[in-house]
């Protein structure tokens, strides 16, 4: 028999970590079992209402919206740890205001009634549900209920008391909830509870609580359980529903099951029936801009578009030339029509307030002195956003396109992104809250997923396996952002380990039915929403870990809620140019307005040329580096079409291949139409931006440009149909102009291929022009923008290493941190040398830093470590924060002598504690008296101790700064590195393929432990001079390096096999030598390594003429890499044997540059 029925009680996956019932899967399921109604009630949240509602709505299925709400014992303001766990109480919309005040409860529980605490539940109280009860219908919920709880812990008299006080609370839309689902004490209390709706004459609806789909996922659903707590299955004393009937049933299966009750089925239809809410998103609703007085936002928005366009025209008139550039009146004419179309455009569609509130709070930013970015996206396409100051880019200069951003035949709403400073953009976040009021204004959420690697360990641990058994198959899924474990099961590895393991394939079933659920809720690190209405009364609130206000939908659910939402995004690279900026400024006295600097620069394009673009924005990846090398830009619009090009697509397509050969000449550029010409000229005749395709379109085909970019779209997204009919209206645009249909088939043929991989020019544009800023202090400015850019990774020692090796490359001298001339971060000197700052010496943190620094600006520099541990206030900089300043050499402009230094500390901090302690006790002995009369007293004498050795200093330097500084252990082995190593750190970062390599190094770290099979292995780091990565060693390697591993602190060579697990930086060691001995195991063959990027023919014909100065009787091989492609290796003939002379390294390095000679 099947019953009428609908489900009331349903926690989605957005009970986050508690529901395990996708959407999709929940409506498939409903609709094939005929339900007309579904509802949903997450714990203590309206994270899935939005897509709830969609999602029925695809289904035919009508959408009860509701939530399970958690209920304080007493007031929600008592958060002491001695209140009981909170009651759960089911609540669902009947009409409007249901909704409005389910909202005011979910917002008031989250805001003002959630607890402390790893599980704090935000939780509303009696006294909101008596406030806000209208238009709500009440279920008594499951055992945790306030009435089924009050039942059981207190008896039948206190739950009748308390059932009567939901009846007046709700009168005739409070029903008491009855449960099946094998759990004893919920048996015992459906007999009270069907007694007590007898009593009050009060209706009976029958529920499944569900947090499953099947049945057959209940263990599943345990496992979830396990990782919310951090439990595993262990466990005895875990949380978990005693029970596998807690899923989501099927009409018939609820039929059965209340059979002796079909009233309470009936119910449930009764409940749907009266429940007519359903969320309508329609329009958005633009915030309301504050025009002065007498003006509305049309007439204030036209008037500052067109005086901002005055603005930007004057230094463009004031540097034409009539006789090169025409007319100026033609060319003022042309901004002031496309502005004027513009204007239009948008006061017609009413987003006027829109652009005024992003110009308000980037001109606030900018007037504070907070670097904002030129433009993002497709905005800086628009002359409005140039002339209000919202980007930095003239789309005419660029040729960008309008329509690309806003488009006449579209319904969309303006999306503007803008770049922020990375350390200031919560200043403009809170510019925002404070104009528009804090309760418009909110962040989003946005939801972390458990993917295919991170559900497979989550599983894996909470069903109890070791870390080293989850590891094995978490690493054999392939590091895809796309990877699903259905995808995964097909590779080879995966399959084989399925079939052969049971435990393998029972966590993966359970891995599977978790994947892609919501594992987190977290603030959006971009998305803001400004409100035209308070935002409490449109969409839920929550508290995030910093008690900001956060919306509770994600981003795309803001947006159909009807919302506007802004993007502010930190970009770290402004930080940076700030930075640099200051230094400039402080040391030198210079100021440089980025945005007058000239955009011809050689010595900018040199830099980019040679591939030295670490700091570079965008342009910093091994691929980019090559790319940059291989094609020498010399313009922007070269450094605009990278920006484009560099991506799987055009990659994979050979465009850029063709891209470079055009620019050099090597392949002839020939339009199909020479009409062509001006659209492509920019791009060598191939079609890089979307907007060409646009253009296109308009000037071959007689689209017009907002047609022409649905035509993209559809090209885009292989939109067949949509495709067949614009080729129609484009060949018969292409008639009407009498142009060669062969031509103009080609055209759209290619137009076709191109719209596939084709990019925002306007992005492009605008991120070409920070790289090309950086670029341009880098070859300037040098020191101050590597200062600038170790500043920003202060944290991160790897990356700080890695900047040392670039200073070093670029002759740029990098100065331990020193306690009279650092500051906090690092800084530069008139010399052009980098000063480390103090806050990068590991122990010493602001507090000790900045009674430095105070100290220092008081009463002038420190005198010496006596004087200094006088000055600084103990209480912020103990004795282990001298200590670690001795080690990294900050007294070496006072003492040089670290040794003494550090054997004194323990002295001199006694003496300034007992000092200090006197002094703010009103205390000073006779001695402290005098000493006051006689600032000048010498200081104790140092101890007299040995001076640490070369290799003892710099062990102490990298115990304090994480690296070393002042040298390297590796410096003194260039030679040798040249001649025996093939390969360094870098070449383990960015490989994409395993292969021999050979690279010195020494070893930081080495555990050693056993295999399964009980033999033993090593794991640990090892580092060269520009990167410490990983090693493994397995028995046979650490048999064949047994004479190295007796002293690990010796420079290496080691053997071995890139090892790409865990994201690469890796090294499968074969074997490690002491680097000295290289020359007696390593000298029978010489390898050439060349790269097929800038490889020119007078390079080879000098390294042919080096072969034959340097004859001997090693072998010679030549191995030739093309990146990304492949490597050819060419032996050379035994009559041009070689001689491994350090002559020859020198002469080949001279050719080439360090790392192309090695020998083996």
């Amino acid at each position: 028999m099947t019953a009428e029925f609908v489900h009331l009680h349903v926690h989605t996956a957005y009970s986050l970590l508690d529901g395990a019932i996708k959407l999709s899967d929940l409506f498939d399921k409903a609709e094939r079992d005929g339900q007309t109604a579904v509802a949903i009630t997450d714990h203590g949240n309206l994270h899935g209402v939005v897509q709830f509602a969609y999602q029925a709505k695809n289904h035919n299925i009508k959408p009860v919206i509701g939530c399970e709400v958690y209920l304080a014992h007493g007031s929600r303001h008592d958060k002491s740890n001695e209140q009981p766990r909170a009651y759960h109480q089911v609540l669902l919309c009947e009409n409007e205001a249901g909704w409005r005040n389910l909202l005011q409860i979910i917002n008031t529980a989250h805001l003002e009634g959630k607890t402390s605490g790893l599980f704090g539940r935000p939780r509303a109280d009696r006294e909101l549900l008596e406030k806000h009860s209208e238009g709500l219908v009440c279920l008594s919920s499951c055992l945790s209920g306030m009435v089924p709880r009050t039942l059981l812990e207190l008896g039948y008299d206190k739950a009748l008391a308390m059932a009567d006080w939901y009846r007046q609370v709700f009168p005739g839309r409070f029903y008491i909830e009855i449960q099946r689902n094998g759990l004893e004490d919920q048996e015992k209390a459906n007999v009270d509870l069907l007694k007590i709706a007898r009593e009050l004459e009060l209706p009976v609806v029958a529920t499944c609580d569900a947090h499953y789909l099947d049945r057959e996922h209940a263990r599943s659903h345990e496992i979830l359980l396990c990782i919310q707590t951090g439990a595993t299955m262990n466990d005895p004393k875990r949380f978990k529903f005693s029970s596998d009937q807690i899923y989501f049933r099927t009409r018939a299966e609820m039929a059965e099951t209340f059979g002796d009750l079909p009233a309470a089925l009936r119910n449930t239809l009764e409940v749907a029936e009266r429940c007519t809410f359903v969320p309508q998103f329609g329009a958005a609703v633009f915030p309301a801009y504050q025009t002065p007085r007498g003006e509305d936002s049309i007439s204030t928005f036209t008037k500052a578009a067109r005086s901002g366009l005055l603005r930007r025209l004057k230094p463009l008139r004031e540097s034409h030339d009539e006789q090169r550039d025409g007319p100026w009146m033609q060319v003022e004419k042309i901004y002031a029509e496309r502005l004027e179309i513009e204007i239009d455009l948008i006061t017609r569609k009413g987003f006027a307030d829109y652009f005024l509130i992003v110009q308000d709070f980037i001109g606030w930013a900018r007037d504070h002195g907070i670097p904002v970015g030129p433009g993002r996206g497709s905005a800086a396409g628009a002359l409005v956003s140039y002339a209000l100051g919202i980007t930095n880019i003239d789309p005419l200069r660029y040729n960008l396109l309008f329509e690309r951003f806003l488009n006449p035949e579209r319904q969309d709403n303006p999306d503007i992104d803008v770049d922020f400073c990375a350390e200031r953009r919560d200043e403009v976040i809170r510019y925002v809250s404070e104009k528009y009021g804090e309760a418009h204004v909110s962040q989003i959420a946005t939801f972390g997923s458990m993917k295919a690697r991170q559900v497979v360990r989550d599983v894996g641990r909470a069903m109890g396996y070791s870390f080293g058994e989850v590891d094995s198959i978490a690493k054999l899924i392939p590091d895809d952002l796309n990877m699903t474990l259905a995808k995964a099961e097909k590779t080879p590895d995966v399959e084989r380990l399925l079939k052969d393991a049971e435990w393998a394939r029972e966590l993966w079933f359970h891995a599977r039915a978790l994947e892609g659920l919501p594992r987190h809720v977290s603030t959006h690190a971009a998305g803001v929403v400004i409100s035209r209405q308070p935002l409490g009364e449109c969409v839920p609130l929550m508290l995030d870990k910093d008690a900001n206000v956060v919306c509770q939908f994600d981003k795309n659910d803001v947006e159909t809620a009807g919302l506007i939402k802004f993007d502010f995004l930190g970009l770290k690279t402004l930080t940076v140019i700030d930075k640099t900026l200051r230094m400039i400024r402080e040391v030198h006295g210079i100021d440089i307005d980025m945005d007058r600097i000239p955009l011809d620069d050689p010595e900018a394009y040199a830099l980019l040329g040679r591939g030295l673009s670490t700091g570079v924005f965008q342009f910093e990846s091994p691929g980019m580096r090559d790319l940059l090398v291989r094609l020498k830009p010399d313009r922007i619009e070269d450094l605009t079409a990278i920006n484009a090009l560099y991506r799987p697509g055009p990659i994979g397509s050979g465009m850029i291949d063709d891209f470079i050969a055009r620019k050099k000449g090597e392949q002839k550029v020939v339009y199909d139409l020479d009409i062509l010409g001006k659209i492509l000229e920019s791009t060598y005749g191939m079609m890089v931006y979307q907007e060409q395709v646009q253009q296109v379109a308009h000037v071959v085909g007689g689209m017009s440009l907002g047609e022409a970019d649905l035509m993209r779209r559809a090209m885009a997204k292989k939109k067949i149909d949509k495709m067949a009919a614009f080729k129609v209206k484009f060949l018969e645009g292409a008639a009407r102009q009498h142009l060669a249909r062969n031509a103009v088939e080609k055209i759209w043929d290619m137009m076709e291929k191109f719209a596939e991989y084709g990019f925002n020019k306007s992005h492009s544009a605008a991120y070409a022009l920070v790289a090309y800023q950086t670029a341009y202090l880098k070859a300037h400015y040098s020191s101050a923008f590597m200062a600038a850019l170790m500043t920003m990774e202060k944290n991160d020692s790897d990356k700080i290493m890695a900047k040392i090796a670039e200073c070093r490359d670029l002759g740029i001298k990098v100065l331990p941190p020193d306690v009279n001339e650092s500051g906090r971060e690092f800084t530069i000197n008139k010399k052009g040398q980098i000063r480390f700052g103090l806050e990068a010496v590991k122990n010493v943190g602001e507090g000790a830093v900045l009674s430095m620094i105070e100290a220092r600006q008081k009463d002038g520099p420190f005198k010496g470590l006596y004087d200094f541990c006088e000055r600084i206030d103990v209480r912020k900089a103990n004795k282990r924060v001298v200590e670690s300043l001795v080690k990294c050499g900050a007294f070496d402009s006072l003492e040089p002598h670290r040794a003494a230094l550090l054997a004194a500390v323990e002295g001199a901090m006694d003496q300034a504690v007992r000092r200090q302690t006197d002094r703010d006790s009103g205390q000073t002995s006779l001695f402290g008296m005098l000493e006051a009369k006689n600032p000048t007293a010498a200081a104790p004498a140092l101890p007299n101790v040995p001076e640490w050795s070369h290799d003892e200093l710099l062990r102490f330097e990298k115990e304090a700064l994480g690296f070393f500084i002042t040298g390297h252990p590796l410096d003194d082995y260039r030679l040798l590195i040249d001649r025996f190593a093939n390969a360094d750190s870098e070449t383990l970062r960015d490989a994409t393929a395993a292969r021999e390599v050979r690279i010195a190094a020494v070893f930081t770290a080495l555990d050693k432990k056993m295999t399964k099979t009980g033999k033993p292995m090593a794991m640990g780091m090892a580092e060269d001079q520009k990167a410490p990565f990983r090693v493994t060693l397995f028995a046979e390697a650490l048999e064949k390096s047994a004479a190295l591993l007796e002293n690990l602190e010796q420079p290496a060579l080691l053997f071995g096999k890139i090892d790409l697990r865990d994201g690469g930086n890796g090294l499968l060691v074969e074997k490690a030598i002491p680097l000295v001995k290289a020359p007696e195991v390593c000298s029978n063959e010489v390898h050439f390594n060349l790269r097929t990027v800038g490889l020119s023919k007078g390079q080879l014909q000098r390294l042919a003429e080096c072969i034959h100065r340097h004859p001997g009787s090693c072998r010679g091989v030549i191995h030739l890499e093309i990146p990304d492609r492949s490597e050819a290796t060419f032996v050379l003939p035994n009559r041009l044997g070689l001689s491994p002379s350090d002559d020859l390294v020198e002469e080949v390095r001279a050719i080439f540059g360090p790392g192309v000679v090695n020998f083996q």
